[in-house]
């Protein structure tokens, strides 16, 4: 769009130009003369904040060269990798304006999903031939999956008002939705902002997350109208996939500040910088596209461009409640007790078989941060806690209530609970790439300008898997991020040694350079991405043998090993 390109293309340019100039390590006079204004614009741009009342815990954001190395990490290749991605996929999607929803365009989005398997799924090789990656379109089953499976929409039920049942509630017509109620969930609150013209859906859904019953209510007519169980369980699934974005815009900007605040504490302990250094590629850009693309006043996609509301304030006044909120947890459990089961039980969820994978991976990290941050603490105490105390005082410094964190290993456990919920995103972006939800987008018959935004904006936002940059990751050689780290094995040897740092990257190959991590806390990553990666093959060979494997699986393999179906439970990542 217009906008993109006149705010975050240029933002693009400089970046990649900063990254370029402080990997030839150029003399320090000429690095001043030509790294510091181009620093001084991307540190403008971070001061653009997304939500209201929300500060840097930095006022210079990029303090060193070195930060802003690791932070915008970007290859002339891999942003090359991208933009290849989506001129090639912007071909389709462009072809579907003017095409009638349901028939005509049906073959452009097909050729679309063909594009995306080709360029962008790694290990095809491991999933069977009649694999349905962008599912069936059955709404009712696609609705019970991801209520099932993935953490984005399970934290919109309710507990029901009968045992064993759950809601998920959209609307309350006894005061229209139009106010904050304490007791309503974040899905109600944030649909609630949404204009009148979407149809409000509630429905009552058992343990197994079948549906009971359901009423579709017009907002503007006040009135309930007739729709199959199939359409209205895709009305539901859109507007959850409205809400599940604002959640995952809302993550980077937690990891952006979370990030910005870890990169002053370190400097108090520096052996913690090579633990942290996966943390902190490409988490600025993200911010930044958030703040441009999704929560821009009144045309970002979340606050009016493309889901339809004339309450973009109110939108980002809710996120940044929601934000408070992730601040205030002290560890793991408590963000999941308090927000992706705020509105029922975590006990009652378990009981019904919720997120099983999701817990599994979740029950690792209260033991993971507590050896890890144990291992780097008896190295050196006093510079261990006075890094505690840079931490607190940089996230107080972001604005009132912001966060409350006070030490690593809080920081440890809310970045590695927010990193595995942010693993569910690649399932809930190729499902808004479905005919199911973009025919949702406008009231329109045929596909409009809105619907092609959403394909563009969705297609951006499922490539940049990156390999290794998982969730309790062990591998900290990260100086130049691979697209593809299978396939560059010879060029990896040359890496160790032959190749300046600065080819690496425009090569887009890895420095194979292990760290000198403290052995304590080398042995602590080792153990944790080791039990990690079993759970991730052991599930993987359990889904294989489900006889839906094929039909459901791109729903299922969110966690999943690294690149099986393009997924990931990712770090701040590009995606």
């Amino acid at each position: 769009s217009k906008l993109a390109m006149r705010s975050v293309l240029p933002f693009l340019i400089c970046i990649s130009s900063v990254s370029f100039l402080v990997s030839i390590n150029l003399p320090l006079g000429l690095e001043n003369v030509l790294f510091y204004p181009l620093r001084s614009f991307v540190a403008s741009r971070m001061r653009k904040l997304c939500l209201p009342e929300l500060k840097l815990p930095d006022a210079r954001v990029l303090p060193d060269k070195d930060l802003l190395s690791n932070l915008l990490s970007l290859t002339v290749l891999s942003s090359i990798d991208l933009g290849n991605f989506l001129f090639g996929a912007g071909t389709y999607i462009r072809d579907l304006k003017g095409k009638k929803k349901r028939t005509q365009a049906e073959g452009k989005l097909s050729e679309l999903h063909k594009y995306y398997v080709e360029n962008v799924i790694k290990h095809r090789e491991n999933l069977p031939i009649d694999y349905k990656y962008f599912g069936s379109g059955d709404n009712v089953r696609n609705l019970q999956l991801f209520l099932s499976n993935n953490p984005f929409f399970a934290s919109a039920l309710t507990s029901g008002n009968v045992q064993n049942t759950f809601n998920l509630f959209s609307f309350d017509p006894s005061h229209a939705v139009t106010e904050i109620k304490e007791d309503m969930s974040w899905f109600m609150n944030l649909t609630s902002k949404l204009d009148n013209d979407y149809p409000r859906v509630n429905m009552v859904m058992n343990s197994k997350m079948e549906i009971i019953s359901y009423q579709v209510y017009n907002m503007t007519g006040k009135s309930y109208i007739k729709k199959s169980v199939n359409d209205a369980a895709g009305d539901v699934l859109y507007l959850l996939s409205y809400y599940t974005e604002c959640i995952h815009a809302l993550i980077h900007v937690f990891h952006f500040i979370n990030v910005a605040a870890m990169s002053t504490a370190e400097k108090e302990f520096p052996d913690m910088t090579l633990w942290t250094t996966p943390y902190l590629s490409n988490v600025a850009i993200k911010y930044e596209e958030v703040g441009v693309l999704l929560l821009a006043d009144n045309v970002g996609v979340l606050t009016g461009k493309i889901w339809r509301t004339s309450r973009g304030a109110e939108v980002k006044a809710i996120l940044r409640d929601m934000l408070c909120k992730w601040g205030s947890c002290k560890s793991a459990n408590q963000f999941i007790d308090e927000f992706i089961f705020r509105s029922c039980t975590r006990g009652s969820a378990r009981a019904a078989g919720l997120l099983p994978q999701f817990y599994k991976h979740c029950d690792l990290i209260a033991p993971f941060a507590k050896e890890l941050t144990e291992s780097l603490s008896e190295f050196n105490p006093g510079d261990f806690a006075k890094a505690n105390m840079k931490l607190q005082v940089a996230l107080q410094s972001c604005g009132h209530d912001i966060s409350t964190v006070s030490d690593v290993k809080t920081w440890t456990e809310l970045m590695c609970v927010t990193g595995i919920l942010h693993g569910s995103t690649p399932s809930l972006s190729r499902h808004l790439l479905t005919e199911e939800m973009l025919k949702r987008c406008s009231k329109s018959e045929t596909y409009t300008i809105t619907d092609v935004a959403l394909a563009h904006a969705v297609a951006g936002t499922i490539v940049g898997m990156i390999e290794e940059r998982h969730v309790f990751s062990s591998s900290l050689s990260m100086e130049a991020l691979a697209r593809n780290v299978g396939a560059a094995s010879f060029l990896d040897k040359l890496a160790t040694g032959l190749l300046p740092v600065f080819v690496c990257r425009l090569l887009n190959v890895r420095t194979i350079k292990l760290p000198a991590l403290r052995p304590a806390a080398r042995n602590v990553l080792l153990k944790y991405d080791a039990l990690s990666s079993k759970l991730k093959a052991d599930y993987f060979a359990s889904l294989k043998r489900d006889k839906d494997f094929s039909k459901d699986g791109w729903i299922l393999t969110d966690h999943c090993p690294d690149g099986i179906d393009g997924k990931q439970l990712t770090l701040t990542s590009y995606i």
